[in-house]
């Protein structure tokens, strides 16, 4: 999730950034605060979601 596209960043700051590091789970879940948190399996996550609701 970004507004912009890596080329966009590369064309404007010449820094090379990949589409994870850029608006990926990770950088959502530590660095933006958008996400409370990333998992790693389809079952974690959903161990993670029982966990929240119960």
């Amino acid at each position: 999730m970004f507004i912009t596209g890596p080329n966009v960043v590369k064309a404007v700051t010449s820094e090379e950034i990949g589409d994870e590091e850029l608006g990926g789970a990770v950088t959502h879940s530590t660095k933006s605060g958008v996400a409370q948190f990333s998992c790693d399996s389809d079952e974690q996550c959903i161990d993670e979601i029982k966990r929240l609701v119960s």
